[in-house]
């Protein structure tokens, strides 16, 4: 029997941008008779629980790429979020759920994009051709029923810091940093930003009473300032009042762990063609196109680099 209750569905509730998604939607529709519906691969997991205390917030394992237009009118799913990790079968996948929530007349839908300079049919970047045939696809007449925005985001900053996070946490426990590998270069800003930022944004977007304004819009979310891999070691040497002496700026080692767990040659390839854009500095302020006025209007950007380095690292 249908559910009676309007729901919201987060896909991808325990990943980078879900968790503040889900907190924005809690926190925001207290009260309401409304049901927030995360989906996540790790429904017994630490995010998925603690999400699972939230007012309004049921957490459930249904595998994505297989929902269809029926399990979404069951639920009485109005409106949606969508954060995929990128894959080759992305645009299979994602477009089948656009499909079916328009057969099941979702209202509204906010998905993440990626970087706008990774996004174009030539793009050397797999996920960036995925996301541009998307969001063509949904600029088609034949979606006009579906309301949708996506959010185009800089690199999220947690990848940036997060080798400084675990070095600190090692040299408080060890008195050592070891090595520290970066993606960063040494001397090229970015203006790389807070998931959680990008999350809270999604949930302003998706409590509006009348989303129209932000209907089939593509919106560019930077960061709040620029930022270098020297400011992330400095910070990293201010924070435990110890000197790093080895490290390697624009590293690739991230990538070992992916052909660990097998994925293609071809595909880290193109991830190392992402990562060479911004060690080039297409990512500082002076080159990027500017957070969209409406993002600033609704819920802008404030949280630093150096603020998630404090928090991964544990700080108070």
């Amino acid at each position: 029997m249908p559910s009676p209750t309007p729901t919201i569905l987060v896909v991808g509730a325990t990943g980078n941008t879900g968790r503040a998604t889900v907190r924005t939607l809690s926190a925001d529709l207290a009260g309401q008779n409304v049901r927030i519906l995360g989906l996540t691969r790790s429904v017994d997991s630490e995010p998925a629980q603690e999400l699972r205390k939230l007012p309004l917030v049921e957490i459930g394992g249904k595998y994505w790429p297989e929902i269809d237009a029926a399990w979404l009118r069951d639920r009485n799913v109005v409106k949606a979020f969508v954060a995929v990790s990128p894959s080759d079968a992305q645009f299979t996948d994602e477009s089948l759920l656009y499909r079916a929530l328009l057969e099941a007349r979702v209202e509204y839908v906010v998905r993440i994009s990626t970087w706008a300079p990774y996004i174009g049919p030539a793009s050397p970047i797999f996920y960036g051709r995925s996301h541009w045939a998307l969001e063509t696809m949904l600029e088609d007449p034949s979606f006009d029923a579906l309301m949708w925005t996506s959010l185009r985001p800089t690199v999220f900053s947690r990848q940036m810091v997060e080798p400084a996070a675990e070095a600190i946490k090692k040299y408080r426990s060890t008195g050592s940093f070891g090595h520290v590998s970066l993606w960063l270069a040494a001397d090229v800003p970015g203006a790389w930003i807070e998931p959680d930022d990008v999350g809270k944004i999604a949930g302003k977007l998706l409590v509006l009473a009348d989303p129209s304004p932000h209907a089939s819009q593509k919106y560019v979310i930077n960061g709040p300032e620029d930022i270098t891999g020297n400011d992330i070691i400095a910070e990293m040497e201010r924070l435990t009042g110890g000197k790093v002496t080895d490290v390697s700026f624009g590293s690739d080692n991230i990538f070992n762990s992916f052909r660990e767990n097998g994925v293609p040659e071809k595909l880290i390839r193109s991830l190392w063609t992402a990562i060479g854009m911004f060690l080039d500095g297409k990512a500082r302020f002076s080159e990027v196109e500017p957070t969209a006025q409406s993002i600033m209007d609704l819920a802008p950007p404030t949280t630093t680099c150096r603020e998630t380095l404090r928090y991964l690292a544990g700080e108070k």
